[in-house]
């Protein structure tokens, strides 16, 4: 079996979602992270002043690289 990558995210208010999207390349995992991330920041700036700051983490996501049977996180942003 070839390796695959998904992502995960971590939105500001805690809930996580492990998207059902299914990639061949660490590149392109990695630039849908970074499109969804782009996304999720502009609608909390949006948003923003409605939210306490106190309430609102920061937005990540990490991409796990799926071979055999094994699962492995192999990039985290919040290293960025």
């Amino acid at each position: 079996m070839a390796k695959v990558y998904t992502v995960e995210f971590f939105y500001p208010d805690g809930h996580v979602e492990e998207l059902e999207e299914i990639f061949s390349s660490f590149e392109r995992a990695k630039q849908y992270g970074l499109d969804l991330l782009n996304q999720v920041q502009a609608t909390e700036q949006f948003h923003g002043s409605k939210v306490r700051f106190n309430d609102r983490g920061k937005a990540y996501f990490l991409i796990i690289e799926h071979e055999e049977e094994s699962r492995k996180t192999i990039f985290d942003s919040r290293t960025l």
